[in-house]
């Protein structure tokens, strides 16, 4: 895991080398340059496999004509290297990236179908003069990137490329519409106009002052494989064969463990694979509960475990958090992940991570809702739209979430997935004629009509996967995993761990599992209402009964209690005092209603708050230079 960063096209010393510092957190191990005439390419590194000096990048063919350089970890490197070896390739270092300009000179971009691993790296030939930019087919890695006038600037973080003069701090406005609404960005639009994100499966060639983008793997759903003991036996030997890479390291290792079954599924698996004790690191907020199912699945399996408590004053660490994530996302699970990365550094550099088992297996609490919706035709628009009134003192089990959006039941599958947009209503997209995607005479006439082109609009991308001839389920795992997932989920256990130098790796989005699963039938993935079945089943005899048995649960952060108490005046005076209002992108009325009336709906008006602040946050450090150093929730200071 490292930081890379190159200028193709142009020889700028100063700049390359101050891209490449301001990713120290990255990889704080070493760094290293490689400057041409036509060329500038940076790397930092973080010490994973081969700690010795030979690892260090960028990494050379045998002559010195390709380079590399390279953030992730290529896990099947042990049998590509012998492959290479038997065709007469010669190695200078043990290092698990050397394997690609190797393979780049075997077999050409044709190369990158035969990679298991997250990465993203750059092949330089400097003999040809071209370059090859990649990015892992499930966007696990990040990579940004800028061209202009035939020169190609890259990076592992947009604040890299920012440190280039000649990119403009301009907002995107539809990144910030789309931001406001889903509280993260889907690629490839960045929140700075010009900058773009290379898209997971994707790469870029540049030559001759040009550049290509092509993509080299997507995700195809069918219905095919529908045989279940064939399927759990085949799901558990590619677990098993995918942790058993990912357990490969120099450094001292572990695994995040919430307790769930994601998490509980990889201690499994490692404990069977590892002849010594897994370490293991939960968080929660000091409630007996929090940390009940992890204390449960450690002493079943007799791991090392750590306990991390989120205390009250954690939401200081806001501003640097936002530095770190380079532009808004507003997933107050940022917090706790950031925290537990600080914390668990001092025992182990690599954490394997649960994330993606609920997009590629169907664990979401609202798949089994847009399941029923298809029934909801047969009650009353008037009584759907009235039904939330009559529930709101039922316990917060799958009905009472169901009637929380029984206006979407009956709808096509679009409209139903519109509504887990959370922020997606009426109500919220009325304060969203605040972007300025319309012009000023637009805004003072803005209408249902245009409304409802505004929100046409703001999920075209979503409507491309439901356009898709698939089930229901599988349009919902088609845009989770190309959109929330890469953008927001992988994005925030990237950046919140290497903020302090610690890889997270994703044994679910090992790409041979994700396409077991694209071709494993809906109902073994969703079973009436049981979610995760086919997962279910695989851990069944392997796991204790609570945990595989076990609903899912979200892991809650109390954002209303913080902006309703901890963050109150403080979100009081951002919303009196917004940039977007200042900057005329906003209107002011409906920031005034939501101080009115926080009360009567607190966690629905926290999350727009915690939306907002985030924005309000980020503006004043990255647009204004605020420094984080100093910036922490002093009200005098930031607003």
């Amino acid at each position: 895991m490292c930081g890379i960063t190159g200028i193709l096209g142009k020889e700028d010393k100063e700049l390359i080398r101050k891209m490449t510092s301001i990713l120290s957190h990255r990889g704080p191990d070493d760094y290293d340059y490689f400057i041409d005439k036509n060329v500038s390419i940076g790397h930092r590194r973080l010490s994973i496999i081969d700690l010795s000096k030979k690892g260090k990048q960028p990494l050379f063919n045998e002559d010195g004509t390709i380079l590399v350089i390279c953030n992730g970890e290529i896990y099947n490197y042990i049998e590509l290297r012998g492959e290479l070896e038997k065709a007469g390739h010669k190695f200078y270092s043990n290092s698990d990236s050397e394997v690609l300009v190797h393979l780049y000179e075997e077999h050409g971009e044709k190369f990158l179908n035969k990679l298991i691993g997250m990465f993203s790296f750059c092949i330089w030939d400097i003999k040809n003069k071209k370059g090859l930019i990649v990015r892992d087919r499930l966007g696990i890695k990040p990579l940004y990137y800028y061209f202009e006038e035939g020169i190609l600037f890259f990076a592992s973080e947009i604040k890299s490329l920012l440190l280039n003069e000649e990119i403009k701090k301009e907002i995107n406005l539809q990144s910030l519409s789309y931001y406001l609404s889903l509280r993260f960005i889907p690629g490839p639009r960045t929140i700075i106009k010009n900058i773009n994100k290379l898209q997971p499966g994707c790469y870029i060639k540049y030559e001759s002052k040009k550049i290509e983008i092509n993509k080299y793997w997507e995700i195809n759903f069918s219905e095919e494989n529908g045989n279940l003991n064939k399927l759990s036996k085949e799901l558990y030997n590619l677990l098993t064969d995918g942790v058993r890479g990912e357990l490969t390291s120099d450094v001292p290792i572990g695994v995040f463990l919430s307790g769930g079954i994601d998490s509980s599924t990889i201690v499994q698996v490692a404990s069977k694979l590892k002849n010594e004790s897994i370490k293991t690191f939960s968080v929660g907020f000091g409630k007996e509960r929090d940390l009940e199912n992890a204390r449960l699945v450690s002493d079943y399996f007799n791991t090392d475990h750590n306990e991390i408590i989120i205390e009250p004053n954690s939401i200081e660490l806001l501003p640097k958090i936002i530095w770190h994530f380079d532009e808004p996302l507003a997933d107050p699970a940022a917090i706790p992940t950031y925290v537990l990365s600080e914390k668990t550094k001092k025992k182990a550099t690599v954490c394997l991570v649960g994330e993606g088992a609920d997009e590629v297996f169907g664990g979401y609490e609202q798949y089994k809702i847009m399941k029923l919706g298809k029934y909801g035709k047969i009650i009353p628009l008037p009584l759907r739209k009235n039904v939330p009134n009559l529930v709101n003192n039922l316990p917060k089990q799958l009905l009472n979430k169901l009637f929380r959006y029984s206006e979407s039941l009956g709808e096509k599958g679009i409209e139903r997935f519109k509504v887990f947009l959370e922020n997606l209503n009426n109500e919220t997209l009325t304060y969203l004629s605040l972007i300025t995607v319309f012009d000023k005479k637009d805004l003072e006439e803005f209408g249902d009509e245009k409304l409802s082109k505004y929100y046409n609009d703001l999920v075209n991308d979503f409507n491309f996967y439901f356009s898709k001839k698939n089930s229901l389920l599988n349009k919902n795992l088609d845009c989770e995993i190309n959109a929330s997932l890469c953008d927001n989920l992988l994005m925030k256990v990237d950046k919140m761990t290497m903020a302090h130098a610690i890889e997270a790796r994703v044994p679910f989005l090992d790409h041979r599992i994700v396409e077991l699963m694209s071709k494993v039938k809906s109902n073994l993935k969703l079973n009436g209402l049981k979610d995760k079945y086919l997962l279910r089943r695989t851990m069944k005899d392997k796991l204790p009964k609570q945990i595989y048995s076990a609903k899912k649960e979200r892991f809650f952060v109390p954002i209303d209690e913080w902006i309703n108490k901890d963050l109150k005046e403080l979100t009081n005076r951002v919303l009196d005092n917004s940039i977007l209002v200042r900057k005329k992108l906003a209107k002011k009325e409906y920031f005034k209603k939501m101080l009115k009336v926080r009360d009567k709906s607190k966690l629905y008006y926290a999350r727009q708050m915690w939306n907002i602040l985030n924005f309000e946050l980020w503006y004043r450090i990255f647009i204004e230079n605020e420094n984080i150093n100093k910036a922490k929730l002093n009200l005098d200071r930031l607003i």
